[in-house]
């Protein structure tokens, strides 16, 4: 677990209780989507360096789906959803009856397919962070990209990473039958945001 200086043990446990939350809103809709039960592994949370981002993943170089939406409201910022490829190809399987091998194979059936996902998962995290703060949140259409992860989180790292450090990045990890995967949504507010946020939780931070 990386911990940044910025937050003592009280502050990191409450975003992970708001991370726990937001996981098990993400499986229920996952499996209601899927129509297959979905299990799910305590979500790690880390708060890292927008330029670090990359190496929180196996490799800079693993191809995956970014989902990237700005969140608006009381609370100002970015947010990505993560899927690794494996992911995505169950997931067009089991929504579509598609065998996808790689993604040079996607269509815009795919794409939109998937970009509902990320939106579902991402809104079951902004609703679990305005349920426990009491702010308004709203999220904007989501964008997609394919693609390296290190190429698709340059674009949120030279944006934020010139604003503030504090990344939370939240790896889940779903289980469906016997195979495992792991997404990872990463949270960007700014600075101000931040504050609000964790003053609305009762921390004085900022």
């Amino acid at each position: 677990m990386e911990q940044a200086n910025h937050f003592n043990a009280f502050e990191m446990d409450i975003l992970r209780e708001i991370a726990n939350i937001g996981a098990g809103h993400a499986a229920t809709a996952l499996a209601e989507m899927l129509s297959h039960q979905i299990s799910m592994e305590v979500p790690e949370l880390r708060i890292t360096p927008a330029e670090q981002l990359a190496g929180t993943f196996s490799s800079p170089e693993a191809e995956v789906v970014g989902i990237l939406m700005d969140i608006s409201g009381d609370i100002e910022g970015m947010l990505m959803y993560i899927i690794e490829k494996d992911f995505c190809h169950t997931l067009l399987q089991v929504l579509l009856n598609k065998d996808i091998n790689n993604f040079t194979e996607v269509d815009e059936m795919d794409i939109s397919a998937l970009t509902e996902i990320g939106n579902i998962v991402a809104g079951a995290y902004v609703n679990a962070l305005a349920e426990m703060t009491g702010l308004t949140l709203r999220i904007s259409p989501p964008s997609l990209a394919l693609d390296m992860v290190g190429a698709i989180l340059n674009y949120p790292a030279q944006l934020y990473g010139s604003m503030s450090d504090q990344v939370l990045s939240i790896e889940d990890r779903f289980g469906k039958d016997d195979e495992q995967v792991s997404c990872h949504l990463l949270i960007m507010p700014h600075p101000d945001s931040l504050n609000k946020m964790l003053n609305q939780l009762g921390v004085q931070y900022g």
